[in-house]
């Protein structure tokens, strides 16, 4: 191809002839797992850039990529629209769910948070969520034994602080301050490993 053309619309680049998107549609409906292979090829790079853009997640992205092509085969007799539609398409509808999932999830409420204080305190990018979850997880690992049973009980399983006094044999406030000593410890440790 000659340098600054732009290949068609809807054409896979390989090694045998050129086929439409229509031609390759048609093979998958018929079962061919080469057009299958082909598509994958041709769509996979984009959807995972569009995933990873809005998930910050790497293990998110492949799962959800993974599955949209899931989707694709196990459905390839009523896909009738263009392959790209079809699987962005499914690929939104499943990001919406794991964001509804993920909304009840205190530790993915922990990161919106960090993300905002990151982007309005030091104008960086903060860490991806991957990256979030496991630092978060060596920095609970690195709090003194109280302070982390306070913490998981509390913020991870979701126990007020009157069950965790009375689990623990604690007074509530002595749960409170174990909590808010965590916290403080926890922001700035992630204050100090936010990417330069």
């Amino acid at each position: 191809m000659q340098s600054g053309a732009e290949r068609p619309r809807g054409v896979c680049l390989c090694t045998r002839p050129i086929m439409t998107e229509e031609q390759l549609l048609l093979r998958l409906r018929n079962g061919d797992r080469q057009a299958f292979e082909l598509i994958y090829r041709e769509y996979a790079p984009r959807l995972r850039a569009y995933c990873l853009n809005i998930t910050k997640s790497q293990e998110d992205t492949q799962d959800l990529v993974q599955e949209a092509f899931a989707v694709l085969w196990e459905k390839r007799d009523t896909v009738h629209t263009g392959v790209a539609a079809f699987l962005f398409a499914t690929l939104k509808n499943q990001l919406i769910s794991l964001f509804r999932r993920r909304l009840h999830e205190p530790q993915y409420e922990d990161y919106v948070e960090y993300v905002n204080d990151i982007r309005l305190s030091t104008f960086r990018e903060p860490m991806l969520y991957d990256e979030y979850r496991q630092t978060i997880s060596q920095i609970i690992n690195g709090l003194s034994e109280q302070q982390r049973t306070v913490f998981v009980l509390h913020r991870l399983q979701g126990l007020s602080h009157k069950q965790i006094a009375a689990q623990l044999q604690l007074s509530e406030q002595t749960t409170r301050n174990l909590l808010s000593l965590a916290l403080k410890e926890i922001r700035q440790q992630l204050q100090n490993r936010v990417p330069k």
